[in-house]
Protein backbone atom coordinates (compact mmCIF):
# COMPACT_ATOMS: atom_id res chain seq x y z
CA UNK A 1 0.00 0.00 0.00
CA UNK A 2 1.49 3.26 -1.16
CA UNK A 3 1.60 6.41 1.70
CA UNK A 4 2.28 9.31 2.04
CA UNK A 5 0.14 13.18 1.37
CA UNK A 6 -2.77 12.11 -0.73
CA UNK A 7 -3.25 13.20 -4.07
CA UNK A 8 -4.92 17.13 -4.80
CA UNK A 9 -7.94 16.74 -7.37
CA UNK A 10 -7.20 18.54 -10.41
CA UNK A 11 -9.82 21.30 -10.04
CA UNK A 12 -8.11 22.29 -6.92
CA UNK A 13 -5.06 23.07 -8.40
CA UNK A 14 -6.07 25.09 -11.48
CA UNK A 15 -7.41 26.97 -7.92
CA UNK A 16 -4.83 27.44 -6.60
CA UNK A 17 -2.73 28.17 -9.68
CA UNK A 18 -0.83 25.51 -10.66
CA UNK A 19 2.43 26.43 -8.45
CA UNK A 20 4.15 23.16 -9.46
CA UNK A 21 3.68 24.36 -13.36
CA UNK A 22 3.22 20.72 -13.99
CA UNK A 23 0.79 19.46 -16.69
CA UNK A 24 -2.86 19.18 -15.64
CA UNK A 25 -4.47 16.02 -16.65
CA UNK A 26 -7.97 17.73 -17.27
CA UNK A 27 -8.82 15.41 -20.35
CA UNK A 28 -8.37 11.75 -18.56
CA UNK A 29 -8.95 12.87 -14.86
CA UNK A 30 -12.93 11.40 -14.63
CA UNK A 31 -15.04 14.44 -14.21
CA UNK A 32 -18.08 14.09 -12.36
CA UNK A 33 -21.15 15.99 -12.80
CA UNK A 34 -21.13 19.73 -10.98
CA UNK A 35 -23.52 20.48 -8.37
CA UNK A 36 -25.02 19.85 -5.17
CA UNK A 37 -25.16 16.19 -4.20
CA UNK A 38 -28.76 15.35 -3.12
CA UNK A 39 -29.93 15.66 0.12
CA UNK A 40 -29.76 12.94 2.81
CA UNK A 41 -31.65 11.98 5.57
CA UNK A 42 -29.46 13.16 8.63
CA UNK A 43 -30.04 14.20 12.36
CA UNK A 44 -31.03 17.85 12.80
CA UNK A 45 -27.54 19.13 13.84
CA UNK A 46 -25.89 17.67 11.05
CA UNK A 47 -28.92 18.39 8.46
CA UNK A 48 -28.21 22.34 9.72
CA UNK A 49 -24.64 21.79 8.59
CA UNK A 50 -25.19 20.09 5.59
CA UNK A 51 -27.78 23.29 4.48
CA UNK A 52 -24.76 25.87 5.79
CA UNK A 53 -22.02 24.31 3.58
CA UNK A 54 -23.73 22.99 0.89
CA UNK A 55 -24.81 25.98 -0.88
CA UNK A 56 -21.25 27.71 -0.93
CA UNK A 57 -19.66 25.19 -1.85
CA UNK A 58 -21.61 24.62 -5.04
CA UNK A 59 -21.61 28.51 -5.79
CA UNK A 60 -17.56 27.97 -5.51
CA UNK A 61 -17.64 24.80 -8.23
CA UNK A 62 -15.92 22.96 -5.76
CA UNK A 63 -18.76 20.25 -5.47
CA UNK A 64 -19.96 17.22 -7.53
CA UNK A 65 -22.77 15.43 -7.18
CA UNK A 66 -21.05 11.93 -5.91
CA UNK A 67 -19.32 14.13 -3.33
CA UNK A 68 -22.45 13.55 -0.74
CA UNK A 69 -21.26 10.61 1.07
CA UNK A 70 -18.05 12.88 2.23
CA UNK A 71 -19.74 15.31 3.01
CA UNK A 72 -22.12 13.59 4.91
CA UNK A 73 -19.18 11.72 7.11
CA UNK A 74 -17.84 15.12 7.15
CA UNK A 75 -21.49 16.73 8.80
CA UNK A 76 -22.29 13.76 10.92
CA UNK A 77 -18.49 13.85 12.67
CA UNK A 78 -19.47 17.44 13.05
CA UNK A 79 -22.78 17.36 14.28
CA UNK A 80 -21.23 14.07 16.81
CA UNK A 81 -18.55 16.20 17.93
CA UNK A 82 -20.47 19.54 19.08
CA UNK A 83 -23.02 16.80 20.86
CA UNK A 84 -19.48 15.23 22.31
CA UNK A 85 -18.34 18.74 23.36
CA UNK A 86 -21.62 19.78 24.94
CA UNK A 87 -22.07 16.60 27.16
CA UNK A 88 -18.50 16.57 28.16
CA UNK A 89 -19.24 20.37 29.24
CA UNK A 90 -22.32 19.22 31.32
CA UNK A 91 -20.16 16.25 33.41
CA UNK A 92 -16.83 18.95 33.70
CA UNK A 93 -19.57 21.18 35.93
CA UNK A 94 -20.80 18.39 37.90
CA UNK A 95 -17.09 17.02 38.11
CA UNK A 96 -15.95 20.28 39.21
CA UNK A 97 -18.62 20.64 41.80
CA UNK A 98 -17.55 17.37 43.70
CA UNK A 99 -20.67 15.36 42.92
CA UNK A 100 -19.04 13.67 39.58
CA UNK A 101 -18.18 9.47 40.29
CA UNK A 102 -15.47 7.14 38.76
CA UNK A 103 -17.98 6.69 36.40
CA UNK A 104 -17.81 10.14 35.04
CA UNK A 105 -14.34 10.20 34.56
CA UNK A 106 -14.66 7.16 32.47
CA UNK A 107 -18.06 8.97 30.27
CA UNK A 108 -15.77 12.19 30.02
CA UNK A 109 -12.44 10.31 28.54
CA UNK A 110 -15.33 8.39 25.85
CA UNK A 111 -16.97 11.73 25.17
CA UNK A 112 -13.71 13.48 24.44
CA UNK A 113 -12.39 10.45 22.33
CA UNK A 114 -15.81 10.60 20.28
CA UNK A 115 -15.16 14.98 19.90
CA UNK A 116 -11.47 14.52 18.88
CA UNK A 117 -12.68 11.75 15.98
CA UNK A 118 -15.64 14.04 14.58
CA UNK A 119 -13.27 17.41 14.23
CA UNK A 120 -10.89 15.03 12.73
CA UNK A 121 -13.52 14.26 10.12
CA UNK A 122 -14.20 17.50 9.75
CA UNK A 123 -11.29 18.89 9.59
CA UNK A 124 -9.89 16.52 6.62
CA UNK A 125 -12.86 17.27 4.71
CA UNK A 126 -12.38 21.40 5.56
CA UNK A 127 -9.08 20.69 3.67
CA UNK A 128 -9.86 19.30 1.08
CA UNK A 129 -12.91 21.92 -0.02
CA UNK A 130 -11.18 24.94 1.41
CA UNK A 131 -12.94 25.07 4.49
CA UNK A 132 -10.30 26.30 6.73
CA UNK A 133 -8.61 29.10 6.70
CA UNK A 134 -5.19 27.85 5.64
CA UNK A 135 -6.84 25.77 2.56
CA UNK A 136 -8.55 29.17 1.73
CA UNK A 137 -5.67 31.48 1.46
CA UNK A 138 -3.93 28.61 -1.29
CA UNK A 139 -7.57 28.86 -3.36
CA UNK A 140 -8.43 31.44 -6.28
CA UNK A 141 -12.16 31.74 -7.59
CA UNK A 142 -13.23 32.99 -10.25
CA UNK A 143 -14.44 36.99 -8.83
CA UNK A 144 -17.78 36.50 -11.32
CA UNK A 145 -18.63 32.94 -9.05
CA UNK A 146 -17.16 34.39 -5.87
CA UNK A 147 -20.31 37.49 -6.13
CA UNK A 148 -23.34 37.02 -3.86
CA UNK A 149 -26.41 36.52 -6.59
CA UNK A 150 -28.62 38.52 -4.36
CA UNK A 151 -26.04 41.45 -4.08
CA UNK A 152 -25.68 41.75 -7.85
CA UNK A 153 -29.14 41.52 -8.47
CA UNK A 154 -29.54 44.55 -6.05
CA UNK A 155 -26.73 46.35 -6.68
CA UNK A 156 -25.65 45.69 -9.71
Amino acid sequence: MKTGRPRKPTKLKILEGNRGKRKLSMDTEPQPIIGQPAARELPARAKAIWDEVTPELDRLGLLSVIDGTSLEAACRGAAQSLWADAESEKLQALISSGAGEQNDYYRLGILNAISKKGWMQWGNFSARYGLDPASRSKLSVDPAKQQDPLASAIFG
